[in-house]
């Protein structure tokens, strides 16, 4: 917002196109591996890929094509409709201890006849988070609304440092770390998912929590290195420290208390 940015449209009809290119393809997970069943529920659309193809102008300008302006062939491990691969693979395609088998797509440009080959590497290796970030509770990190976080969404996303508890939570009971905060996680496969339990982010590993008080003072940890860590008894002005771990990695933020037990006690002493 307050900002403006100049953006050019050009109309075309394909004729003064330079040149074409094929965007890189990348590693596919194959969704149909058994070993992947248990933790694909759901979620094995989101690990298809997109054909992208472009037509370049005499300017470099690049214009993305329509999938009527080309065909894609595969190989049988592959299936292309309407401009996204997804994997068809057996696991009698798999060499003995092998985890990945090479597939292909050919693109075909209808007005020239020109052809790009992508090989494409398709994995059995289940997904595993290479990177994510705290957010908020709730967080609006999906701000197109179509059910997928791109990596601009994520860049955009800004990480929690400090949530402060309401009311007695947190004090007067046990209550869960896990109710706090979302995870935004990015996977071995480039792709990005939002969950709002510490339990399981989508199809990946559980997320576990590990608690660590400011000083040694009333806070109760339980189910520590847990995705269902506790805390209770924390005070006004009490700051504990919550470490998030999955795949090797963490990430910490800070929860702090507003409940002030000693102003409770002598309230109740002078009533």
């Amino acid at each position: 917002a307050g900002s403006s940015q100049d953006i050019e449209f050009r109309v075309t009809d394909g004729t003064e196109y330079a040149s074409y290119e094929v965007e890189e393809i990348g590693k596919m997970l194959d969704t149909d591996n058994a070993s992947n069943s248990d933790v694909l529920t759901d979620s094995a659309s989101d690990y298809a890929k997109d054909v992208v193809v472009y037509g370049v102008l005499d300017d470099g300008k690049k214009v993305k094509l329509p999938t009527s302006a080309y065909t894609v062939v595969t190989s049988d491990n592959l299936t292309y409709d309407s401009g996204t691969l997804t994997t068809n693979v057996s696991d009698a395609s798999y060499e003995d201890k092998a985890t990945e088998v090479t597939g292909k797509a050919t693109v075909t440009i209808s007005a020239t006849g020109q052809q790009f080959v992508k090989d494409v590497t398709i994995s059995k290796v289940a997904p595993k988070v290479v990177d994510f970030k705290i957010v908020a509770n709730s967080a609006d990190i999906d701000s197109n609304n179509d059910d997928v976080i791109s990596e601009e969404e994520y860049a955009r996303a800004t990480e929690l440092t400090t949530v402060t508890a309401t009311g007695t939570t947190f004090f007067s009971s046990a209550d869960a770390v896990k109710t706090l905060v979302d995870f935004v996680a990015v996977d071995s496969y480039g792709v990005i998912t939002q969950e709002d339990t510490a339990s399981e982010i989508g199809n990946l590993p559980v997320f576990t929590f590990v608690g660590t008080p400011a000083v040694a003072h009333t806070v109760t940890f339980e189910n520590q290195n847990s995705d269902n860590l506790t805390v209770t008894g924390l005070e006004k002005d009490e700051v504990v420290t919550l470490t998030a771990i999955v795949d090797g990695i963490s990430k910490s933020f800070k929860l702090a208390g507003i409940v002030d037990s000693l102003s409770d006690v002598a309230t109740a002493v002078t009533a």
